[in-house]
């Protein structure tokens, strides 16, 4: 008999003042499309949206008190901004549930990967796209997968050293990932926020593609440097989804 999971996933402020957040307040993509994916596989998912709440230290520390006694894995998905906020979230994750598996995703394990786990006490990070990574993590934790034959991850070992493994290929087709799971979250709440494009009323992030093919030097590209983009048809279907749902424009 399967073991029933059930996952909670973070959306962490950029720090307790959120400076400069104005640019990252957009829907959470990325986590948004685990969520659909894990619960396409049966796995209960609660999303904590602490940036969209703007939520001091004890309202998190309460609600994590809350919530985390239902969670086996929590899975945190970050820039690298959120740095100092995430050590600390996943130190008061431990303390208040030590067995917690914490999982940590995002472009910050691309571009601060030995920091993090120096100062962190996320479990394993996931490293580029984390579509099939978060199933194989899934079969880690049910089945008993080695870390070792999962790609695109790294971990500390009974050594305490930190072990990454190779690199995992990109997605060939981003059509065949499922539309984020909207109903966990505050789609409300993301629509109505001000946009950073002079007068657009309601208003949602939607991917047309992943990768960049220029080498800015101020930039991390933590999808590579090949673009892959979606069918326009697709895109077309994604934007009528959330017009109709009053999510787009007025």
């Amino acid at each position: 008999m399967t073991t029933p999971l059930k996952f909670l996933l973070i959306n962490p402020r950029v720090s307790d003042t959120d400076k400069n957040v104005f640019g990252y307040r957009v829907f959470p993509l990325g986590l948004g499309i685990l969520a659909a994916i894990l619960e396409e596989n049966g796995i209960t998912v609660t999303v904590f949206d602490i940036r969209l709440e703007s939520l001091e230290r004890e309202q998190v520390r309460t609600r994590l008190r809350s919530l985390l006694p239902e969670h086996d894995v929590v899975g945190i998905s970050a820039i690298v901004n959120c740095l100092s906020y995430v050590e600390w979230l996943s130190e008061e994750i431990k303390t208040i549930k030590p067995s917690a598996t914490i999982l940590l995703g995002g472009s910050i394990c691309t571009s601060v990967l030995p920091l993090l786990a120096n100062t962190t006490a996320c479990d394993i990070f996931c490293i580029g796209e984390g579509e099939q990574t978060i199933l194989e993590l899934v079969a880690h934790i049910r089945e008993g997968l080695a870390l070792e034959q999962i790609k695109g991850i790294a971990f500390r070992n009974e050594q305490n050293e930190l072990v990454t493994t190779p690199a995992r290929e990109r997605l060939k087709e981003l059509d065949s990932t499922p539309l984020p799971a909207y109903h966990l979250f505050d789609t409300q709440a993301y629509a109505d926020l001000p946009s950073r494009i002079p007068n657009v009323g309601k208003h949602m992030t939607i991917i047309a593609g992943r990768g960049c093919p220029f080498s800015c030097t101020y930039c991390l590209p933590a999808f590579g440097r090949k673009v892959v983009l979606r069918l326009p048809q697709r895109l077309i279907e994604e934007i009528a989804f959330l017009v109709l749902r009053r999510l787009m424009w007025n």
